[in-house]
């Protein structure tokens, strides 16, 4: 199973970890980790990613460095535009998970990011600041 990743550059809260942790663990199958090498929840992830799953990580980086996490990966795509490279995150994930700083706004990269999933049908499950997890699978495709 394939997983993109989408979060603050604020960082994961406590029980966003606890949670992304507990999740990770559980999904055995994940075989790769995408996610955009920002500081922030992107760096958490990785971490987390790293310690409890044998998942290959590809890193999806921005075209601007400066909030670059330089994180080591097993493979690198080239570097995008922040919006493009979100897209190419959810484009090669069976599930996105999310890390949002908060509700969902009209604005920022973490809700835009669910928002493509959505609109592209793919299943997605978003971690709260308070660890609340909501899951939205995939509809089936019609025949």
């Amino acid at each position: 199973m394939k997983f993109g990743f989408t979060g603050t550059r604020k960082g994961c809260t406590t029980e966003q970890i606890t949670a992304l942790r507990a999740l990770m663990r559980g999904f055995t199958e994940a075989s790769i980790f995408g996610h955009g090498d920002c500081v922030g929840a992107d760096a958490d992830a990785h971490k987390i990613v790293r310690e409890v799953s044998a998942a290959r990580i590809i890193l999806h980086p921005p075209t601007k460095g400066d909030l670059r996490a330089y994180c080591k990966a097993d493979e690198e795509r080239t570097p995008a535009p922040y919006l493009v490279r979100n897209r190419h995150i959810v484009d090669e994930a069976d599930v996105l998970i999310a890390c949002p700083a908060g509700p969902e706004t009209s604005s920022g990269g973490t809700w835009s990011t669910v928002r493509y999933a959505r609109r592209h049908n793919v299943e997605h499950i978003v971690i709260m600041p308070n660890g609340g997890i909501e899951r939205v699978r995939a509809k089936p495709a019609a025949s």
